[in-house]
């Protein structure tokens, strides 16, 4: 139950950031169409989305801190209702899940999660402000026969940026005294690599540097998979799509970067 809110806490949230990133565009399409004294539906399910996503925050919230609350020993609560969530709270060294290679307390674990959860939507957020008219300009490109319709990208990213900060925030849960900052700041790094794709193809319609940087994001991903996989090796594990996504989207960007001189240079 609780990963199912947080799922959907975390597809609201990329919903949100989408219509974020592109209500410049749609506020100026709406205005010419209906006039400026219309509200747009835009507004409303921004509104409607971002409410939802900090909703679905605070039920994942209560819903793991609940759960960290039942599977403590008898002894650390009595009762239940909130005698059951604040124990975990005070607890210095959380049982079960939550304590696995991890000496952090819940509040501080759970802060963590949404942290990570934080760094990458706000890479997620760079790159989607460069990508505001990046369905009509793929549409205008000469794509291969298995290149996939600008409709396929959203989901799948949202699905990639929820696996990627899983991922970081289970390395993270790791005692610092076990494992060196490395992994975490290629994290970050491949982040920023990530991100400057987007400005490079969709807003500077650089077809040559975005290659190059594309390879580079993907030996970046490869890198950090490694030591994820050396600290955690689910965490490793969680960021192999991610990894056969980028080299799907390396081949595809040479291909179209050759078939189009006109648009990418």
């Amino acid at each position: 139950m609780g990963l199912t809110i947080a799922l959907a806490g975390v597809a609201l949230g990329a919903n949100t950031l989408r219509s974020v990133a592109t209500l410049p565009a749609k506020l100026r399409n709406t205005k010419a169409r209906r006039g400026a004294g219309s509200v747009p539906a835009e507004l409303v399910q921004i509104a409607m989305g971002g409410a939802g996503f900090f909703i679905c925050l605070a039920l994942t919230s209560l819903m793991l801190l609940a759960t960290e609350g039942m599977l403590t020993r008898k002894g650390s609560f009595s009762g239940a209702g909130a005698s059951m969530v604040w124990p975990a709270l005070r607890s210095r060294r959380p049982s079960h899940f939550w304590s696995h290679m991890s000496d952090r307390p819940v509040s501080k674990q759970i802060l963590g999660l949404f942290g990570w959860l934080a760094v990458t939507a706000i890479a997620a957020a760079v790159g989607t402000l460069a990508s505001v008219h990046a369905a009509s300009f793929y549409g205008e490109l000469t794509r291969p026969s298995w290149a996939p319709p600008a409709s396929w990208f959203g989901p799948v990213w949202s699905v990639l940026y929820l696996l990627m900060a899983l991922a970081a925030w289970d390395v993270w849960r790791v005692p610092p005294e076990t494992r060196t900052r490395a992994p975490l700041l290629l994290y970050i790094v491949q982040l920023a690599v990530n991100a400057l794709w987007s400005w490079l193809f969709f807003a500077w319609r650089l077809g040559g540097l975005a290659f190059a940087d594309i390879v580079v994001l993907l030996a970046l991903i490869v890198a950090t998979s490694v030591s994820f996989w050396r600290v955690k090796r689910l965490a490793g594990a969680l960021l192999l799509p991610y990894l056969c996504w980028v080299g799907f989207a390396t081949a595809l960007n040479w291909s179209v970067w050759q078939s189009n001189p006109a648009l990418l240079r």
